[in-house]
């Protein structure tokens, strides 16, 4: 990914080799930015060996933007609130 594009603090683990998104194209983890969905992003995230260790790194990151551990902004806002996060079921 290009180091560019992220924002604030690396991740401890953003050299890992086993990372599902290394090699990924970095827009689809910041839908944001171009209006497109995270569901692609998230979709990475879930094959991802390192999610659990992303999500808790992302989760008290108020500022971040972007999908992390496959959760959006929106859904680590909500967890940070003890609030659910609202997934839509593949049919």
């Amino acid at each position: 990914m290009n180091e560019a594009v992220w924002r604030g603090t690396m991740p401890p683990f953003f050299d890992h080799p086993d990372r599902a998104c290394a090699g990924a194209d970095t827009d689809l983890f910041f839908p944001e930015t171009g209006g497109a969905s995270a569901s692609a992003a998230i979709a990475i995230c879930d094959t991802c060996p390192l999610v659990d260790m992303c999500a808790e790194w992302a989760i008290p990151q108020i500022l971040l933007h972007g999908v992390w551990g496959g959760l959006t902004r929106q859904d680590r806002q909500n967890l940070r609130l003890g609030r659910p996060i609202a997934r839509q079921v593949a049919a």
